[in-house]
């Protein structure tokens, strides 16, 4: 589940360890923390798969499940990814699965998937077979698109070859392909007619918290307004009493430092109550992070000490950090039973020690590096370990096979 190196050691180590099912099941179902962002798995689990005595009955099963799958686009990514691992070792089985499910695309109630099989095993033919199949599904959806980035990416990574030059002409003669070119076309023609990217401005964003609308530009905004303009914002703020445009007003300063100081940020916390879990917390935290003080210090403190809930107020420590702070982070770290919550502690621990360089790093992120799914930010905490020269040998050994590492 984790995707570390750990199962790889150990199933080199024990190939004769029948946990067919086990990898039959991370092969099958993607369990990444966050499958969008992260590398595929399939090359770490197809090199764990190499080294059962089972590989055989493993690889057939898997296969066997990516013909028949109809749902589940992440899991079927991996399957894909894991059957064109296969026909790089002459597995030519594989090849012909991956093009019969392919062509399942076109059937209803089969998600669409295998792009990149295609275009790692066929290149520029494998783009024209997707054109196609993409054009065939166009002319039954109509309000369906394309817009061209799959063909821009190879284009980059094969400047040799005119992708577009080379689609047109196939286009003479595949219709389906020529549909597939008037959808990118069109994409590309609207999206050029779009309207410029809006100014900031203390106006705009001030229209938008009076409506309470649009609370992710409201966020976005405040990368971009002026000095003068938070100014004026946090005056507003100061005069706000309604919570739900409080919220609005600390989305800005979660960005940029509010400029009246820490006082009145500490004192909304305090006045709206510790325990609130909504989102004016969250982002009136962000805000005050931004500042090191004792006062805010202290009041982290009172917080952290309750490890159930302590964990929303890890941003405060990232400038206001003391060494023996890691005993209440391995309490947190403990109570954190679910990966979403692991997931948000590991990223707020991450933070503290990238700011703050210190040997007593170790116990905390070794208690996240044991139980984190997400090979992203297991990356930074291994690299933060290995900075302040605390990482293990054990660790060491497993990162070479860790899941992040087969795609970096």
């Amino acid at each position: 589940m984790l995707g570390t190196g750990e199962a790889y050691l150990l199933q080199k180590k024990y190939p004769q360890l029948n946990v067919v099912k086990d990898i039959v099941h991370a092969s099958t179902h993607n369990l990444a923390y966050d499958s969008q962002c992260e590398p595929s798995r399939a090359a770490y689990l197809y090199a764990i798969i190499c080294l059962s005595e089972y590989k055989e009955e493993i690889v057939d099963t898997i296969l066997a499940e990516l013909l028949s799958r109809k749902k589940g686009t992440d899991d079927l990514e991996q399957m894909f990814g894991i059957a064109v691992c296969c026909v790089k070792e002459g597995n030519e089985a594989a090849r012909k699965i991956i093009y019969k499910r392919f062509e399942k695309n076109l059937l209803r109630g089969y998600d669409y998937r295998g792009n990149n099989a295609l275009i790692e095993l066929n290149g520029m033919d494998g783009i024209l077979r997707i054109a196609s199949t993409i054009g065939q599904i166009l002319k039954r959806d109509p309000e369906d698109w394309e817009d061209g980035s799959r063909e821009g990416y190879f284009q980059g990574e094969h400047p040799e070859i005119d992708v577009y030059k080379t689609l047109r002409k196939a286009a003479g003669k595949d219709p389906y392909i020529k549909i597939y070119l008037d959808s990118i076309r069109a994409t590309k023609r609207l999206r050029a007619k779009q309207v410029a990217h809006v100014k900031y401005t203390y106006t705009y964003i001030k229209e938008l918290i009076d409506v309470g609308k649009q609370k992710l530009v409201i966020s976005r905004a405040g990368r971009y307004v002026s000095d003068d303009e938070v100014h004026r914002l946090a005056i507003d703020f100061m005069k706000e009493q309604d919570t739900a445009k409080q919220e609005l007003y600390m989305r800005v300063f979660a960005r940029r430092q509010f400029p009246l100081g820490y006082k009145p940020l500490l004192q909304l916390m305090r006045a709206k109550g510790t325990d609130d879990h909504g989102q004016l917390a969250f982002f009136t935290i962000q805000a005050l992070a931004q500042f090191r003080n004792k006062e805010i210090r202290i009041f982290a403190e009172e917080q952290i000490l309750r490890p159930r809930n302590g964990r929303k107020f890890l941003p405060l420590l990232v400038k206001n950090y003391k060494e023996g702070d890691e005993k209440q982070f391995c309490n947190i770290i403990h109570f954190a039973s679910k990966q979403d919550d692991l997931h948000n502690v590991a990223v707020d621990i991450i933070e503290i020690y990238k700011a703050n360089p210190a040997k007593e790093c170790r116990k905390p992120l070794e208690a996240i590096y044991d139980r984190l799914v997400c090979s992203l930010h297991r990356e930074d905490l291994v690299k933060i370990l290995s900075d302040n020269k605390v990482l293990s040998k054990k660790i060491k050994d497993e990162i070479a096979y860790d899941c992040f590492t087969y795609d970096n």
